[in-house]
């Protein structure tokens, strides 16, 4: 088809089909645009472990993007998943007990029997009085209208794991190729583009690693 097509013809098709494809490509990846991203970042964070393991392992740069791999499986999703099956417990009570016992009226009046109980312990004038009824059906009808969706959007998180410790394998074995890739095909000076290159890894490094220690010092704070 090709062929039998004029020069100008033929370049506008190709430019057309490539045009589609990326579109397609976009929808299609578009749902995984933030673990491929995320996986990027801690790419850049864990480049220097990664690269501190390479002379243990005899320089097999797949064993060791694998040890890193399971070291964040270790200390980072394993907890994040012991955090989430938590909450997903609870959730699953709440449900229940909307249910069963009564339903929201069940709890609507454990509420109401707490606040009489605080108001017999302190001295709260009367005049200083909350609805806890309405604010409770409210609260508990927003609950049970979005309890489905967290349920539903539970296959998605694991799909989503999936991809980003499946982009960060590849990111940490062939980060140092695709490195090259980008500036073997930019237009800018290969110093220039070396020159962007460091100034994007320092910055992840030090936004990245600033939150983290930041969350370190708040979680200890919170535990004492």
């Amino acid at each position: 088809i090709l062929l039998a097509m004029p020069a100008h013809s033929a370049h506008y098709f190709l430019v057309a089909a490539l045009a589609l494809t990326l579109i397609f490509a976009y929808f299609i990846f578009a749902p995984f645009l933030g673990a491929v991203v995320l996986a990027l970042v801690f790419g850049v964070v864990l480049d220097p472990l990664y690269k501190s393991l390479l002379p243990l392992l005899r320089l097999r740069r797949g064993l060791a993007s694998l040890s890193v791999i399971l070291l964040v499986i270790i200390f980072l999703l394993i907890p994040l998943t012991f955090i989430g099956s938590q909450l997903f417990e609870e959730a699953a009570g709440v449900s229940s007990s909307l249910v069963t016992n009564g339903g929201k009226e069940g709890i609507v009046a454990d509420l109401q029997n707490f606040e009489h109980a605080v108001r017999t312990i302190l001295p709260i004038p009367e005049e200083y009085t909350v609805d806890v009824s309405q604010y409770a059906r409210a609260g508990l009808t927003w609950i049970a209208e979005h309890l489905g969706d967290i349920f539903s959007n539970i296959a998605k998180l694991l799909l989503g794991a999936f991809v980003f410790l499946a982009v960060l394998y590849y990111v940490l074995k062939e980060g140092a190729r695709l490195r090259a890739l980008v500036v073997a095909y930019s237009p800018l000076r290969d110093k220039d583009d070396e020159h962007i290159l460091d100034t994007l890894h320092a910055a992840v490094n030090s936004v990245v690693r600033g939150n983290l220690l930041i969350a370190v010092i708040q979680g200890i704070l919170t535990a004492l």
